[in-house]
């Protein structure tokens, strides 16, 4: 099975620098599309989209410019209103023109709670854009309760979830039990798992997204996500919240 031409995907994470921008560049070169960033914040040294750009060695027409480029490197809500710039959910458009029939892959900012301004956040966004989601986790320290947080207000506004990606860009440490964990508690899929790399290459983008591919292309992940992207985070055979805080 092949991708579909015109399948769009979006890329969060259970936090900040776990990872997002290389696996967006991963998921973009595994299915040879375009790129955005609708909401840029920082600059300094380069944008995200820049760095993409450099990690996946595309030319200028895959990448679509920043709906909002803020210069400070904080939350939208806090980085807005020092340009006098409110970010409104509203004009936050897929450019349909440039992608009704192109592979698109959008990079969210932060995590999904990340708040766009006093009402909306990056989850809401992701809904909005109704796109299928790609959370990125990192194993670190506190990771089991970020990912799980994360899959469950993504769930909890009927986002579509793709899979999860397991970076280890963010961390050296290592625990064996957390794949297997996550998609037993959560149903989804890993659809990759990125090593720690102390310098990221082009090189190695392009075999990672080799791996991507293949996997995005199996008959098995395809039936898979269709049982599980919507599938509630605790099945009924679990005890209730309640009960497993006792």
């Amino acid at each position: 099975m092949s991708l579909i031409s015109g399948s769009r995907f979006f890329v969060t994470g259970i936090g900040t620098d776990v990872g997002k921008t290389i696996v967006s560049s991963i998921l973009m070169k595994a299915v040879n599309g375009l790129y955005w960033k609708p909401i840029q914040c920082g600059t300094e040294p380069i944008t995200d989209c820049s760095r993409v750009r450099q990690l996946t060695g595309y030319a200028e027409q895959h990448f679509l410019p920043e709906k909002y480029l803020l210069k400070k490197p904080a939350s939208p809500h806090l980085a807005a209103p020092e340009e006098g710039v409110t970010v409104c959910l509203d004009d936050i458009v897929l450019p349909i023109e440039r992608t009704d029939s192109r592979n698109l892959v959008v990079e969210g900012a932060g995590g999904v709670m990340v708040p766009l301004n006093c009402n909306d956040t990056v989850g809401d966004l992701a809904l909005h854009l109704g796109l299928s989601t790609v959370v990125v986790a990192s194993p670190y320290l506190g990771a089991y309760n970020h990912t799980l947080l994360t899959i469950e207000a993504l769930r909890r506004r009927c986002v579509s979830l793709l899979g999860i990606v397991v970076s280890h860009v963010a961390t050296t440490d290592y625990d064996p039990d957390f794949i297997s964990f996550v998609e037993k508690k959560t149903g989804l899929p890993v659809l990759l798992e990125v090593p720690y790399l102390p310098r990221v290459t082009p090189e190695a983008i392009s075999v990672l997204s080799a791996q991507l591919k293949q996997t995005l292309e199996s008959e098995n992940y395809y039936g898979k996500v269709r049982e599980q992207s919507v599938a509630p985070l605790y099945s009924a055979k679990d005890s209730s919240p309640a009960d497993r805080i006792q």
